[in-house]
């Protein structure tokens, strides 16, 4: 197989699955694996447009496109998009869930 520089390459290895998509294992943890998108596609499809109706019809008299319609018109279509974290501002993180505590003025290096 020649690579983009001419030198001829061996064919990478063939990888192969021993993943049995038969077995009752495997069907029981596609089903709860579907649940749980399931759950995420719902959460995802109630999050708030930026911040309420009232601005996205703001938006829309200004002749303006919502965020994911601008990323939409940008991208090729059938293009798959992540979009990291759409979920994140939900539910505000505490200390504990964060797992370290919140700084001090001691420990900011403020003299008090």
């Amino acid at each position: 197989m020649p690579s983009p520089n001419g030198v001829a390459t061996a064919a990478p290895p063939v990888l192969r699955s021993r993943l049995d998509t038969r077995s009752e294992d495997y069907r029981a943890n596609l089903a709860a694996m579907e649940a749980l998108w399931g759950q995420v596609e719902a959460q995802l499809a109630a999050l708030p447009t930026i911040g309420g109706q009232r601005y996205v019809d703001r938006h829309r008299k200004r002749g303006k496109m919502l965020v994911r319609e601008r990323i939409e018109a940008l991208v090729d279509p059938d293009t798959p998009f992540l979009e990291l974290m759409p979920l994140a501002p939900r539910r505000p993180m505490t200390r504990s869930a964060r797992g370290w505590p919140a700084a001090s003025a001691s420990s900011r290096g403020s003299s008090a």
